[in-house]
């Protein structure tokens, strides 16, 4: 399924959801979100691409007809998963990988595609990204709305309120939602959306409005 669609699926789900536009009333502190688990997207030599998620002592390889789940095991240096089968040793960003007796070699993790894929599967239904500052909006539907800028391990953590509709040409949804103490409007509009610190094209144009301030840049659909 393309991006594209995906995104159009999730705004015909916000529509289904719709309310009238208005502020949640219900409050919510900030809070800091720490995850549970470490996630890696490890490009090897062969230009092939592998999502490794770490949870507890396990390594789940996501493969494209679903996941193998590797056992921790003892190595001499760094961590080291394999069920006999396949393997994968990591070693910080670096990990050798053999899946299903294919040596893969020596790979190397992507941080920025790891970032994506940790929130997808984290449950992150939209993300989206900005610059000048650096700030991050992830939406979880019907549980929060997180905005961070600046230090990216402490969230601003809003409730979940049902989008609204623009109504414009362009297929585009708006939340407005608020803490006690602070306001935020999200819009989101179907739209190339090219981030110029990595080059990125995204489906979609984000502005984030918090207390007044506008924070401008890109997002896509994980979910």
């Amino acid at each position: 399924m393309s991006m594209t669609h995906r995104f159009s699926l999730l705004l015909i789900t916000m529509s289904c959801l719709m309310l009238p536009c208005s502020c949640a009333k219900n409050t919510k502190q900030t809070g800091v979100s720490i995850p549970s688990s470490k996630t890696y997207v490890f490009e090897c030599l062969n230009k092939e691409k592998y999502t490794v998620r770490i949870e507890h002592n396990s390594a789940q390889v996501f493969l494209p007809m679903g996941f193998v789940a590797l056992p921790h095991v003892p190595s001499v240096s760094g961590a080291k998963y394999s069920d006999g089968k396949s393997t994968v040793w990591r070693r910080g960003e670096q990990a050798i990988l053999n899946l299903g007796g294919k040596p893969l070699g020596n790979c190397v993790n992507n941080p920025r595609e790891a970032a994506w894929e940790q929130a997808k599967l984290e449950g992150v239904s939209f993300r989206a990204v900005g610059h000048n500052p650096q700030w991050l909006l992830e939406i979880r539907d019907h549980e929060r709305v997180a905005f961070s800028t600046g230090d990216h391990h402490k969230w601003i953590e809003f409730p979940y309120v049902p989008p609204c509709s623009t109504g414009a040409g362009v297929a585009a949804a708006t939340y407005q939602t608020k803490t006690a103490d602070q306001t935020l409007t999200v819009s989101i509009a179907e739209q190339q959306c090219r981030d110029p610190e990595s080059g990125q094209t995204f489906e979609a144009a984000v502005t984030v409005t918090l207390n007044g301030k506008d924070f401008r840049g890109c997002g896509k659909a994980l979910n």
